[in-house]
């Protein structure tokens, strides 16, 4: 009769055991700065700059992460940066990673503190006039999971890796070459929306801004609708797409200038 007590209370032990919540905690996210996230640098064959970023961390934890550079290309309108890390992939037109060094690979920023760093880019003396793409990020040990605060912005996006670009211009004969590829809108139409489209192309050696005009006119020559049209950067070697609308109950046709 003993033995048989003890082993129902043993069993229902189990059982409070099994149906006991289970508390998970979630990842820390530990929220990162990187400044500048951007910078413009010029530069002479032969010659060699600096550029100083710094690393904030506003976090309660330490990190420890590796330092390190790669190349970046931009794909069309996203505006995002993709990295990449293999230089043998990039386009020696545009790549210069390899011509940066760093004061260390590894690096630990305590909690509420940051870690400011100077990097050398010493070009070579038979480099290209033109853009050159790099990008020097920090990588927390693996696992870890940051919250980018963009200045000004009350946005936070996770990643990984904290970015800073650097946007070289070797000086010397740059080709600038931009062309609209494609332009279409409805020839006619008797109601609105009016949608116009344009792809642009840069075939040339460094980044653009591409500005302009749409005007939209009716039958008679009249103009209706006119929309001034802007861009993030427009980098080498891609295709940019703009569009624009407009709300003119109008019978109407299409131009740009």
């Amino acid at each position: 009769m003993r033995t048989t007590i003890q082993i129902g209370l043993i069993c229902v032990l189990a059982g409070l055991y099994i149906c006991l919540p289970r508390v998970s905690y979630a990842q820390e996210i530990i929220p990162f700065q990187v400044s500048p996230a951007r910078q413009e640098l010029t530069a002479d064959p032969g010659e060699i700059v600096y550029f100083n970023v710094k690393y904030f961390n506003f976090g309660s934890t330490p990190l420890t992460g590796v330092l390190k550079t790669a190349d970046f290309i931009v794909n069309g309108n996203s505006g995002n940066p993709k990295l990449i890390d293999d230089p043998r992939f990039a386009s020696p037109r545009f790549s210069a990673s390899t011509w940066v060094s760093l004061p260390f690979d590894r690096m630990s920023i305590p909690a509420q503190d940051k870690v400011s760093i100077q990097g050398k880019i010493v070009v070579p003396s038979n480099a290209r006039p033109g853009g050159r793409y790099i990008a020097i990020y920090y990588q927390p040990q693996q696992g870890t999971q940051i919250g980018i605060l963009p200045p000004q912005e009350s946005r936070t996006e996770i990643q990984t890796r904290l970015v800073a670009l650097v946007y070289l211009r070797i000086n010397g004969d740059i080709a600038e070459a931009a062309s609209v590829d494609r332009l279409f809108s409805q020839s006619f139409m008797e109601y609105g929306p009016i949608s116009v489209t344009a792809s642009i192309s840069n075939s040339g050696d460094y980044h653009i801004n591409p500005r302009g005009f749409v005007t939209i006119k009716d039958i008679f020559g009249s103009t209706r609708f006119e929309k001034r049209t802007t861009s993030a950067k427009h980098f080498p070697g891609q295709l940019l797409h703009l569009s624009t609308r407009s709300w003119r109950k109008n019978g109407c046709s299409a131009d740009t200038k």
